[in-house]
């Protein structure tokens, strides 16, 4: 049953201050870095091909304003992604803007009355993703930031894959088993 959910903002509020730190071309440390790849949540997407390596690679070749040597797809589609971002400071604003007001406190109640989930509390995380829309992995729902969708022009309508954020959030906490 659960008890509680919770927005983890870590991975995303170290990604806003490399974005910031970037585009006002400053340099952010390779130390830094790191500690964004290593992440034990950014951990859960890495396969054989894709890698704490690979993400570090790609923030350091933005950072340093370098070309990325032979790049694999997901590699090309972070740099991609975070380039974007980077140079729409507006929309950055207004994806991040929801994720950061989420409100959760009503969301245990309503997950317990439409599904038995075994875990006492749910966590929500928002990462900088390439081609994933989500993953679950135990009690955490990860969210790939950049499917975020901001309207430029209304600051109310942001969605995910055409739906409000809360609605996706819900809908995706439903697919939590044990």
């Amino acid at each position: 049953m659960v008890k509680n959910v919770v927005v983890n903002l870590e991975i995303l509020e170290q990604m806003i201050y490399f974005w910031q730190a970037s585009s006002e071309g400053e340099k952010v440390g390779e130390t830094y870095l790191t500690q964004i790849a290593e992440n034990k949540d950014m951990a859960l997407l890495y396969d054989d091909e894709y890698n704490a390596a690979s993400v570090r690679k790609v923030l350091s070749a933005i950072t340093n304003r370098e070309q990325m040597n032979a790049p694999t797809k997901r590699e090309w589609k972070l740099w991609n992604n975070n380039m974007w971002v980077m140079e729409e400071k507006l929309v950055l604003d207004n994806m991040v803007r929801p994720v950061k007001l989420l409100n959760v406190d009503a969301l245990a109640e309503k997950l317990n009355a439409q599904k038995d989930i075994p875990y006492e509390r749910l966590e929500i995380l928002f990462y900088p993703g390439t081609t994933e829309e989500y993953l679950v992995h135990e009690n955490k729902l990860l969210i790939n930031f950049f499917r975020i969708n901001a309207d430029l022009f209304d600051e109310e309508k942001v969605s995910i894959e055409g739906r409000p954020v809360s609605d996706y959030v819900e809908e995706r906490l439903l697919e939590v088993d044990g």
